[in-house]
């Protein structure tokens, strides 16, 4: 299991920051951490997008081409498809690799999604943002951002997930969690 989480400060856990238990708790991550190896040394991107990229490829997001910005819907743009990515290298080596949550390295094709870059099953969404309650991708013209895909032998599975509004993002990342 690896976590990847946006908009974290190092002192927001309580594995990290004691005192922040008094306010906040986070049992679940504490219980991970303490089980688990924690990668305290790893800087990372100021953006989603060069900090998924350089963690996936294990490569420097300015020589991805990617540093300064994000991926940006409605644009073909995506990962180049000549990097090897963690998901593809860690299923070639016989691990089970599903995702859920965000996505964020480009969906305008086929073969930017992440059922075709390693992972066998993907639940989430694919831009920067989406509200938390109706899975729309907000900023700009509203559409429905929440998706699953699922590989089964050479075809590859895409669907819309409408059923899921109004239900906490959240809660259905759980859902999906414990089911995997």
């Amino acid at each position: 299991l690896f976590v990847l989480m946006d908009d974290m400060g190092y002192g927001d856990m309580g594995y990290t920051y004691p005192e922040i238990k008094k306010n906040i708790t986070t049992p679940l991550f504490d219980k991970l951490a303490s089980e688990g190896l924690i990668l305290d040394r790893y800087y990372s991107q100021f953006l989603c997008s060069p900090a998924r990229g350089s963690l996936y490829t294990g490569r420097y997001a300015i020589a991805l081409g990617i540093a300064d910005d994000a991926f940006k819907p409605w644009t073909k743009e995506c990962l180049d498809r000549d990097q090897i990515l963690l998901p593809e290298v860690l299923r070639a080596n016989g691990y089970a690799t599903h995702l859920v949550g965000k996505w964020h390295l480009g969906y305008a094709r086929w073969d930017c999604m992440p059922c075709t870059r390693g992972y066998q099953t993907a639940y989430g969404y694919t831009q920067g943002e989406i509200d938390y309650m109706s899975h729309m991708y907000v900023p700009g013209d509203m559409y429905n951002d929440f998706f699953f895909c699922e590989e089964d032998g050479d075809e590859i599975n895409w669907s819309i997930l409408p059923n899921t509004t109004q239900v906490y993002s959240g809660n259905l990342y759980t859902s999906r969690t414990k089911s995997l």
